[in-house]
């Protein structure tokens, strides 16, 4: 085992602080988004808006309005004069001022309808907010008007009121809980990236230095069959890249120890094990085209692209449908596809896994089709050494 005691040696002197640099920097970004993005509310919650009312009609319907603004919004207290409202809108204690024009009840179910003066803060979107509640509440009530025989506003203000409380139900589909996001979800997706730039640049800079002419040809020499070497040289590979993973799953337990023992824990681990596999057999297959000189722009260039195309940077549901399209070829996609199923997950049976284990065997798939186009160019390098 010659050739496998080597390969540590050479991680040793030349490839381990380029893997402790990246590892370092994987870890910070892992604690600074995991913990922004497991902070962040998926919730709604009404924010109600400052409003100042001036009442210049005695009418009902300009009572009902009044009465509907402020049941939906907080009273602001101004005097009915321009410097007023112009302070108050500046210094932000009211963010719209509504005032209901004198005949406005009188002129509404007309064909020259009053509208009510609004003056609000520029780009205040809950302004809009209340001047759409507003417009929502005038067209249903001049809806009754002239659907129904009913001409008190009094009546028609209740009615409008009722209807405009009624609330949607929302469910989900097979009683399914929607989760928020947890710091161990945004951990296993970034996780995609230090892999692939460590397995790739580390496997890489190894297999170029087993791989350069003087030591080939020394090898080729040797008594070591090139079927043994090339078997070392990849077992090398294999405990390099379990010795990272296994590293990024103990950092998880330790950041996240109550999400990691959970059955949502261990698909994201077992996902990230396989994504593991697919990057060790890409890295194998680079290591063997890839040169000294072009090894750290091949390294960034896969990396970055196949984890902002994949969507483990940028929510998959926030591409655009050619490149999701796209992104199908590549297997960061499918990796964060998997780990955006299992964080919504909450029931386990054969039907809630089947679209995960599928994914996996999607997964298996692209390791097999790297490790076999790694091995015809192995043979093929190898056939052209023989021959020189």
């Amino acid at each position: 085992m010659q050739v496998f005691k080597q390969y540590f040696k050479i991680i040793r002197k030349s490839v381990f602080w380029s893997l402790f640099m990246y590892a370092v920097i994987f870890i910070a970004m892992s604690i600074m988004f995991s913990t922004t993005g497991n902070n962040s509310s998926t919730g709604f919650e009404t924010t109600k808006c400052k409003v100042a009312v001036f009442n210049e009609d005695n009418s009902q319907l300009a009572d009902n309005v009044e009465n509907f603004i402020k049941a939906n919004s907080t009273v602001v207290t101004l005097e009915n004069n321009e410097d007023s409202i112009k302070d108050s809108l500046f210094f932000r204690d009211s963010e719209l001022v509504i005032t209901i024009p004198k005949g406005f009840g009188d002129a509404f179910n007309t064909e020259t309808p009053l509208s009510l003066q609004t003056q609000s803060i520029p780009d205040s979107t809950s302004s809009v907010l209340v001047k759409n509640m507003i417009n929502n509440y005038l067209n249903t009530t001049s809806l009754y008007l002239k659907t129904t025989a009913i001409k008190d506003f009094n009546e028609i203000g209740t009615l409008v009121e009722k209807d405009l409380a009624v609330e949607s139900k929302i469910t989900l589909n097979n009683g399914e809980v929607l989760k928020d996001k947890n710091g161990s979800y945004y951990y296993f997706n970034y996780l995609c990236y230090p892999l692939l730039c460590m397995l790739i640049l580390g496997i890489s800079l190894i297999s170029g230095i087993f791989n350069g002419k003087d030591l080939k040809m020394r090898n080729l020499c040797s008594p070591i069959g090139i079927k043994s070497f090339n078997l070392q040289l990849f077992l090398g590979h294999i405990v390099l890249s379990l010795f990272i993973w296994i590293l990024f799953i103990i950092i998880s337990f330790i950041m996240y120890p109550s999400e990691m023992i959970t059955i949502n824990g261990l698909l994201h681990i077992i996902n990230s094990l396989i994504f593991t596999i697919t990057a060790l057999s890409l890295s194998f297959f680079i290591g063997n085209i890839a040169t000294k000189n072009s090894v750290y722009a091949i390294c960034n260039c896969v990396a970055l692209g196949s984890c902002f195309l994949g969507g483990a940077f940028v929510p998959q549901e926030m591409l655009s449908s050619a490149v999701v399209k796209l992104s199908m070829i590549n297997p960061v996609y499918w990796y964060v596809h998997v780990n955006d199923t299992i964080s919504s997950m909450s029931k386990f049976n054969f039907t809630t896994l089947k679209p995960v284990l599928f994914e996996f065997m999607i997964l298996t798939a692209f390791a097999l089709t790297f490790l076999s186009i790694g091995l015809v160019t192995i043979k093929q390098k190898n056939l052209t050494a023989s021959n020189d």
